[in-house]
C-alpha cells in the first residue's frame, strides 16, 4: 500500500513524516503539557504535599486534596476543559486545509487569516478580561464559548470568499485567547486553595484528551465523507455544549469569600481577641 503524507504534531514542533497505511492525513498529537501534568499527579501520589516544613497542621496529602474538591463542580470544570480541547485543537489543526480545499482561498489569504486570528486575540484577550471584571467570570466564559460556536458555524456555511472566513477568524481569536485565562480564573475563585493546583493539572489532561480525540475525528471524517463538515460540526456542538455547562455552573465567589473560607478560623480568633470582654477573660485565665 502506498504511503501518504501525514503530520506529526509534538507541542509546537511540526514535523512532516511519511506514514504507512494512512488513507488521508493522520494526526498524532502528543500534548507535552498534559504529559507534564500527568507526571506531576503521579509524583504527588507518591508523597505528601507539605506546605510548611516545620510541621504545618494544615498540610494535606494528595488523597485529602482530592477529597476537598467539590465533586459535581469539579466534574463540570473537567468536562468544560475536555470540550475546550475538542473545540479549539481541531479547529486550528484543520483550518488551513478547509480554507484552501473547501473555501477556495489562496495561500496568501490563508496566511492573512492566521494573522487576523493572532492580532484579534492579543486585543481580545485583554478586552474580554476587562469585561469579566465588570460582569464576573462566568458570563464572560459563556460569551467566549458562544464566539467559538459562531466561528465553527461560519466555516460550515456553504459560502466561499474572505468575508465569512474573516468573521470566523475574528470570533475565534477573541474567544480562544480569553478562554484559557477565564477558566483558571474561575477555578481560582470557586475552589478551595488547597486543591486548586491539583485541579488545574487534571484540567490540562482532559483538555489534551479532547484535542486528541478531535483531531482523530477530523481525519476520519475527511476520509469517510470527503469534507471537513463533520469535525467543524463537532467543534460547533462542543462549543455550544460548553455554553450550557457554564450556564449551569454556580457563580464564582469573590476573593474576600475565599479568604474567609481558607482563613476563617484565624480571622475568628483575631476578632475574638479584639473584643474587650474576651480579652479580659483570657487575661484572667492566665
Amino acid at each position: 500500500m502506498s504511503a501518504r503524507r501525514g503530520l506529526v504534531l509534538t507541542g509546537e514542533l511540526l514535523v512532516t513524516a511519511r506514514l504507512e497505511s494512512v488513507s488521508h492525513v493522520g494526526f498524532l498529537v502528543l500534548d507535552k503539557y498534559s504529559m507534564i501534568a500527568f507526571a506531576g499527579v503521579r509524583w504527588l501520589g507518591k508523597s505528601e504535599i507539605v506546605s510548611n516544613p516545620a510541621g504545618d497542621e494544615n498540610a494535606m496529602t494528595l488523597r485529602q486534596r482530592f477529597a476537598a474538591l467539590p465533586r459535581r463542580l469539579s466534574a463540570a470544570v473537567l468536562l468544560l476543559m475536555f470540550l475546550t480541547g475538542l473545540t479549539c485543537t481541531p479547529f486550528q489543526t484543520y483550518l488551513s486545509s478547509v480554507l484552501e480545499t473547501e473555501k477556495g482561498l489562496p495561500f496568501e489569504a490563508v496566511a492573512s487569516t492566521w494573522w487576523l486570528i493572532g492580532m484579534t486575540g492579543m486585543a481580545g484577550g485583554l478586552a474580554i478580561g476587562a469585561l469579566a471584571d465588570r460582569i464576573t467570570v462566568r458570563p464572560a466564559m459563556m460569551l467566549s464559548y458562544g464566539l467559538l460556536a459562531a466561528a465553527s458555524l461560519a466555516l460550515l456555511l456553504p459560502i466561499e470568499g474572505t468575508t465569512v472566513v474573516s468573521c470566523a477568524a475574528v470570533a475565534f481569536g477573541l474567544a480562544f485567547y480569553a478562554v484559557f485565562g477565564l477558566v483558571p480564573a474561575y477555578v481560582a475563585q470557586a475552589f478551595p486553595l488547597s486543591s486548586t493546583a491539583l485541579l488545574l493539572a487534571m484540567m490540562n489532561v482532559t483538555q489534551g484528551v479532547g484535542g486528541l480525540l478531535g483531531n482523530v475525528a477530523g481525519g476520519w471524517g475527511k476520509d469517510a465523507l470527503g469534507s471537513f463538515d463533520l469535525i467543524y460540526g463537532i467543534t460547533f456542538a462542543a462549543a455550544a455544549a460548553s455554553v450550557v455547562v457554564c450556564f449551569v455552573m454556580p457563580r464564582e465567589t469573590g476573593e474576600s469569600d475565599r479568604a474567609r473560607t481558607s482563613d476563617g478560623a484565624l480571622a475568628h480568633d483575631v476578632r475574638q481577641a479584639k473584643m474587650p470582654g474576651r480579652a479580659s477573660s483570657c487575661t484572667g485565665s492566665y
